[in-house]
């Protein structure tokens, strides 16, 4: 075995993790031609361990927190959970900015990753532009799944709810589901920020 392998591996003995350590095999060095001197994410037997457990939750910042609570809750049906502000040298600290004060409400579904909206009492932030379009870089839209669309839609219609169309059926040629297809629409919180809205029924023969 080579210098590389017999390092790597007492090191994962003894550590409970591989690291790639320095090349010193000439194999390794070929671009991994020899299975055993490829890294851990190169072997077949080997998964990744996911740091990462599932998003926590989606943190907007609004200009008016009233009504977008207002929105989210009474709309959408999201449940207000907490009202707090922040303050202090943790968040100032957290986010890199002097005289942090803000004001946040937390909203949950049944099941679902939290939504936080929180409005800057200071420092006051800005809006950059282009947010509400489709295709500008970044984060760009927060997708929630209900349960029967068509009666959603409705709803936010008789709302006056900013629609970007009716709804639409992703085809399952490109997009597969199992035996079901997704259908979504876009639509723009009170402040412009971009959701879809998405569920799935059975696929139709044509889709």
């Amino acid at each position: 075995m080579s210098p590389f392998v017999e390092q790597r591996l007492r090191w994962r003995t003894a550590h409970g993790v591989c690291l790639l350590l320095p090349v010193v095999d000439s194999a390794y060095a070929r671009g991994y031609d020899s299975e055993e001197c490829a890294p851990p994410r190169f072997r077949h037997e080997e998964k990744p361990t996911a740091m990462l457990q599932r998003i926590d939750h989606v943190n907007i910042v609004v200009e008016d927190l009233a009504a977008m609570t207002a929105f989210y809750r009474d709309t959408l049906g999201l449940r207000a959970t907490k009202e707090i502000t922040i303050s202090g040298p943790w968040i100032e600290t957290t986010t890199g900015l002097d005289t942090v004060e803000a004001d946040v409400v937390y909203l949950e579904a049944d099941s679902a990753a939290g939504l936080e909206l929180i409005c800057y009492r200071t420092p006051k932030g800005i809006r950059p532009d282009a947010l509400e379009v489709p295709n500008s870089r970044g984060l760009r839209h927060i997708a929630f799944t209900v349960d029967d669309l068509d009666a959603v839609v409705a709803l936010l219609k008789k709302r006056g709810v900013d629609l970007l169309s009716e709804i639409q059926c992703v085809p399952t040629s490109q997009v597969e589901f199992g035996d079901r297809q997704k259908r979504i629409v876009y639509c723009r919180d009170p402040e412009g920020n971009l959701l879809e809205l998405c569920d799935l029924c059975s696929a139709s023969p044509d889709s």
